[in-house]
């Protein structure tokens, strides 16, 4: 087996032979797989995107995917050529995600060379993000402002999340810049959203606690690593699917105990802060909110400024499907129908406008997932309520189970046309 470096000639150079032309096919389908990789996409459609290019390109290959690693094998006769890339540092960027779709359809119809193509992926690697630190860090504030009024909180629920999620934000941008401090940054964030949350209901006037982490903490919720996972267990990718429910368990573990002591530090030094039932806002507030929300997942996940509206559209349509699909079919199984709907545009998007149909798909996914419900029910069980816990965990997974059902119903009814 080979398993060169990324810096290896045998990748970034072509080795001066008969077996050139492939070689260079090669070492553009690597850089072009890690690539993809880093910008979150699922195992799947990788793996597809990947072979479906191979066969345009006249090559025989297979790849395998998984959260950390990507494997290739290229057959040239009686000695394949098998690769090793390990991937780290991944993050959901569709902008970046949009511009290498585009460089590999040029490749594929001969628009450009291998080396060409190579050249681009590392010059759209090496961009700065699409919006700054400002923006991405007042959109975790409104994100976390308007998932608060999604869970009935009133107004200062409303304040309290935006000031939790503004806090999440800062510390995200001082994690992205120190690799030890990024790991924990999960149970930083929830101590903190925990503590805060706290000390306004004690200082501030009633606030429901509970509501304010929840939302605060919302942008952390491993809720679509979870959708993602089942998909892939769903569609045969046993690892990747297997790899990727262990790390969303991790996430929901540290963020639990990050705002278990968060609580117990809070009732030692300042005391307990009394439950407080809040009052849900007015329809047109939840409206307002719904149309933040969108948005603001679209510049989290890095979207083209020219994809927001779309965005917009796909992800109000979800939700507002989800809605009445819960009106029929009861909550948890009404995201059925708001998966369905997210999909079907999505692909309908990626058919009329040739890009990827990811683009609109995960932001509008994002407003069903059901991390929230994960967080509850770990919640329950670090209160000692096992009953309520377990339960409320059966009503994740069968929620999760939904979305991924109306994925592939929609992609049975409206196939995309290209994997990605």
């Amino acid at each position: 087996m080979n398993t060169p470096a990324p810096t290896s000639a045998r990748i970034d150079a072509v080795e001066d032979d008969g077996d050139a032309p492939q070689l260079s096919a090669e070492a553009f389908l690597l850089r072009l797989g890690r690539a993809l990789h880093r910008r979150g996409v699922p195992a799947h459609r990788l793996e597809e995107h990947l072979e479906a290019l191979c066969r345009r390109l006249g090559l025989t290959a297979s790849f395998f995917s998984t959260p950390t690693a990507l494997f290739a094998q290229f057959d040239r006769g009686s000695r394949p050529d098998v690769y090793l890339l390990r991937v780290t540092g991944a993050s959901s960027d569709l902008g970046k995600l949009t511009d290498l779709d585009q460089v590999s359809m040029q490749v594929s119809h001969g628009e450009i060379t291998h080396d060409e193509g190579m050249a681009r992926i590392d010059r759209i690697e090496a961009a700065p993000p699409r919006y700054g630190p400002a923006i991405t860090t007042a959109c975790y504030a409104i994100n976390s402002a308007a998932a608060s009024v999604f869970f009935n909180g009133g107004w200062r629920e409303v304040a309290t999340a935006g000031v939790l999620g503004l806090i999440s934000g800062l510390l995200s941008l001082v994690g992205s810049r120190s690799g030890t401090g990024w790991r924990a940054f999960e149970p930083v964030a929830a101590f903190c959203a925990a503590v805060v949350s706290t000390l306004a209901a004690l200082r501030f006037g009633p606030v429901s606690v509970h509501v304010a982490v929840l939302a605060g903490l919302i942008a952390l919720l491993p809720g679509y690593t979870l959708v993602v996972a089942i998909a892939e267990l769903a569609n045969g990718h046993l690892a990747s699917g297997s790899a990727r429910i262990t790390a969303a368990f991790m996430v929901f573990l540290t963020l639990g105990f990050g705002v278990a002591l968060g609580n117990r530090c809070t009732e030692l030094f300042f005391g307990v802060a009394p439950t407080v039932e809040p009052v849900a806002l007015p329809l047109w507030v939840q409206a307002l909110a719904l149309g933040c929300a969108s948005a603001t997942f679209g510049v989290v996940f890095r979207a083209r400024r020219e994809d927001l509206p779309y965005i917009l559209i796909v992800s109000v349509l979800g939700f507002c499907g989800a809605r009445v699909g819960s009106a029929f079919l009861g909550p948890e199984l009404g995201v059925f129908l708001g998966a369905l709907v997210v999909t079907l545009c999505s692909n309908l998007y990626a058919r009329v406008l040739n890009r990827p149909t990811v683009v609109p798909l995960f932001p509008g996914i994002m407003l069903l997932v059901p991390g929230s419900i994960g967080f509850r029910s770990l919640s329950s069980l670090m209160a000692h309520d096992v009953v309520s816990g377990v339960q409320t965990a059966f009503t994740m997974v069968l929620v999760a189970v939904a979305l991924v059902a109306g994925l592939l119903l929609a992609n049975a009814i409206l196939p995309a046309k290209r994997a990605l």
